[in-house]
This record gives structure tokens, C-alpha cells and sequence, in this order.
């Protein structure tokens, strides 16, 4: 796949918004929906197929995370941890829907003439490259961070209170209601993560994720 698509062309990224110590964070369109294998069916009926697909899917967006696996075991076994965790809490209603993962295995680079160059003895054990493997993790875009509620960025390394902030706090009796909403339904979320017998352990406003829905936020636990 070109670095604008993922998954076999599956998914098309449209822009990066997010990164952290062990992965990226895309916001992506489905393309198109895999076919199942060993079934066999005419080009005009996989044309219908597709195009049937892509009318129900156009409008469906998705958020895709790259897992650093570059960046050691340690980081490639946080990927496996995330997906596992996915797995096994999806259908609740306070948590981000994990929909699947993949893997990219991409040709190691061809050694540079400088590399080879050398003694006897390095031309005779030449470096072997191992193949790049890329690891994606696919969820539900279920809308933006409370962080990006909260805060106004200013610079690079500054925010302030956002006006949604000041209004939550000082908006008396509505604003009051609107903080218990948030705090309820992310108890929600955790007694949703607890019952299956896990921990989150990193809940803050970036890893909580805010939809408005008929002038209502729906909160939901990522990450």
C-alpha cells in the first residue's frame, strides 16, 4: 500500500492528528470492504458488489493507530495488549468499538553501495535486512478528545480553558449538569472495563472521547 492507504488499500488516510510514545493516530475513509476468500463470483457481480459497499461505507470514518513495533518488544506487546482489550470489551456502550487489525510486512531496504563497501571479511557475511513490519489497529471514529474540549492550544506548548470549559464552569445549574453527565458516563465506561476484570490505567481527557449526539454528549473510553 502507498503511504496514503492502509490495510491492502482498504482504509485511505486523511490526516495524522495524533502521537504518542507508542504509536501514530489517523483519521481514515473506508475504501472498500475485503471479499471473503475461496469464493468465487463474476466481475460484473464483484463490480455491483464493490460499488454497493462503497454507497453504504462512504460515509463511515475510522480511526487507525500505528503501533511503533520499530520501537522494540516492549511497544509491539502494548499494540497486542490493546488489541486483546478491544476484543474482549467490544459492544459496550462506554468504550471505543475496536473493529480489527493488521499487519504490513514491507521489502527491508536494498543495502547502499557505502554499506557494502568494505573488508574481506564483511563481504563475506553480508548484512542481512529483516523485512519492516508495520502494525494497525482499526476503531470506530466516535468523534474528538475531551482535551480538545477543554482547552484552547495556543502554541506548541501552551493551552488555556477553552470557552466550552468556562461555560461548564460557570454556567451555573446547566453547567453543573453538564459535568456530572461527562463524570457519569465515564464511571460508566470504567464499570464497564471493570467487569470484564481489567484496568485502564491511563484515564485522562485525551483518552476519552466525546460525540454530540441530538445536543447530548455520548462519552466513551479509548486508548
Amino acid at each position: 500500500p502507498s503511504r496514503h492507504t492502509a490495510g491492502d488499500g482498504k482504509y485511505r488516510l486523511n490526516n495524522r492528528f495524533g502521537q504518542g510514545a507508542c504509536g501514530e493516530v489517523w483519521r481514515a475513509r473506508l475504501v472498500s470492504a475485503s471479499s471473503k476468500r475461496g469464493t468465487r463470483t463474476s466481475r460484473l457481480h464483484q463490480e455491483q458488489q464493490h460499488e454497493r459497499k462503497q454507497e453504504q461505507h462512504q460515509d463511515e470514518m475510522y480511526i487507525l493507530k500505528r503501533i511503533f513495533v520499530e520501537r522494540g518488544e516492549r511497544v509491539r506487546l502494548s499494540g497486542l495488549r490493546e488489541i486483546f482489550f478491544g476484543l474482549r470489551l467490544q459492544g459496550q456502550s462506554h468504550v471505543a468499538r475496536f473493529v480489527e487489525y493488521f499487519e504490513i510486512v514491507r521489502a527491508a531496504p536494498s543495502p547502499r553501495t557505502d554499506d557494502m563497501a568494505g573488508s574481506t571479511e564483511n563481504m563475506r557475511k553480508p548484512r542481512v535486512s529483516e523485512p519492516q513490519r508495520e502494525l494497525w489497529l482499526v476503531f470506530r471514529d466516535e468523534g474528538s478528545s475531551l482535551h480538545s474540549y477543554l482547552y484552547t492550544l495556543l502554541s506548541n506548548l501552551f493551552v488555556q480553558p477553552s470557552p466550552f470549559w468556562q461555560r461548564m464552569r460557570t454556567g451555573g445549574p446547566q453547567g453543573v449538569e453538564v459535568l456530572r453527565e461527562v463524570m457519569f458516563q465515564v464511571l460508566r465506561g470504567l464499570s464497564q472495563v471493570h467487569a470484564t476484570n481489567a484496568t485502564h490505567r491511563d484515564i485522562k481527557p485525551s483518552n476519552i472521547i466525546v460525540q454530540v449526539l441530538n445536543g447530548r454528549p455520548v462519552l466513551k473510553l479509548a486508548d
